[in-house]
């Protein structure tokens, strides 16, 4: 299916054509994030690794608290619930980009 902008381009001048090529790149870049908006993210992905963290310490305090209170209690399944918050902290931790980025390219040598 052809869209007007397709058919405007092809009876439209050169310059016209340019002009829409820069407005098709204009719109590309505005949609790209910026070093800020990753660095934000990052930061935002940090803070909840902390926070999981020390969701996690906490409980744990909780339960070894509450097995020194009730040594009759089969506190089992409650460790076994608190255990995969390590392994989410974990895995956030070790997030890497995918794709990886390309590697940045080493300047010749004497320049």
């Amino acid at each position: 299916m052809t869209t007007h902008r397709d058919q405007r381009r092809r009876r439209a001048s050169p310059f016209a054509r340019i002009w829409d090529a820069i407005h098709d790149l204009q719109e590309r870049t505005e949609n790209m994030a910026t070093q800020a908006d990753v660095d934000a993210l990052t930061a935002s992905v940090d803070q909840v690794a902390t926070d999981l963290a020390t969701a996690r310490t906490t409980l744990q305090q909780e339960i070894d608290s509450l097995a020194q209170q009730n040594p009759g209690l089969d506190l089992s399944a409650l460790t076994a619930a608190v255990a995969p918050i390590d392994q989410a902290v974990q895995a956030l931790g070790a997030l890497k980009p995918d794709p990886a980025p390309a590697p940045t390219p080493t300047p010749p040598a004497g320049s």
